[in-house]
């Protein structure tokens, strides 16, 4: 089954082929989920270049740790990605990707408005800020994308309001931790720089935590800012 997502050349705005190596195994098809598409699948490798799509895109690895290449700052740079980790692309933002092994995934793509809409406290579009993330450890999306998965094998037994509630839950979640949603919120934090004593705080914190799972929350508490403001301000202090 061919992919019904949509990518787009990001200098000429036209419809992008890359997807049309993705092998769908199954996806919502045929369920009135509208501006909502969920695909399961594999490919044997992935080549976008310069492509953005509509959506709140979310794409979650199965099966096997996958060695890849992306472009950063103008250069490639190789990543590792493992069973469960996210990689999470907001609408109308670019990305080149080198994949040239097998991959296996399920996406969630949510049109903007429709997942803008969905959440259950109010945002000013036009305020907010996302970022590109790789390798996103996080349960909360990880579960919801697993729930919507098994409404879809379910042909959506649940119903509408069902459906409603993962997709409130999900953009919620998301807006919260992963745009400036906090700082517009408190805008003493925009003044928040990371300079290299928090760098040295957080170098410490690592090496008395190496044996230990660190998460950016932790991180961001430890320099009291938002973990959007955190990735965002650690990038600009150490690339």
């Amino acid at each position: 089954m061919k992919s019904r997502l949509a990518f787009f050349d990001h200098a000429t705005h036209q419809p992008s082929s890359c997807k049309d190596v993705l092998d769908i195994a199954f996806s919502n098809d045929g369920l009135d989920w509208k501006g909502i598409i969920l695909e399961k699948g594999k490919s044997p490798h992935f080549y976008p270049q310069n492509v953005y799509t509509p959506y709140f895109y979310f794409a979650l690895a199965l099966e096997s740790d996958l060695n890849w290449n992306i472009e950063a700052n103008g250069s490639m740079v190789s990543l590792k990605t493992s069973p469960g980790n996210i990689w999470i692309n907001p609408p109308k933002t670019p990305f080149t990707h080198d994949i040239s092994e097998p991959c296996y995934f399920v996406i969630l793509a949510v049109e903007e408005r429709v997942f803008l809409d969905a959440c259950p406290f109010k945002v000013e579009q036009d305020q907010l800020q996302f970022l590109n993330n790789y390798n996103v450890e996080d349960e909360t999306i990880k579960g919801l994308i697993e729930l919507l998965l098994l409404e879809t094998q379910a042909k959506g037994r649940n119903g509408k309001a069902y459906l409603s509630n993962l997709l409130s839950a999900l953009s919620a979640h998301y807006i919260q931790n992963y745009s400036n949603y906090r700082d517009l919120q408190d805008s003493s934090a925009k003044s928040v720089k990371i300079g290299k004593s928090q760098i040295d705080k957080i170098e410490q914190y690592i090496k008395e935590n190496i044996g230990s799972t660190i998460s950016v929350d932790a991180l961001a508490e430890l320099v009291f800012c938002s973990k959007f403001h955190f990735l965002r301000e650690f990038k600009k202090s150490v690339g």
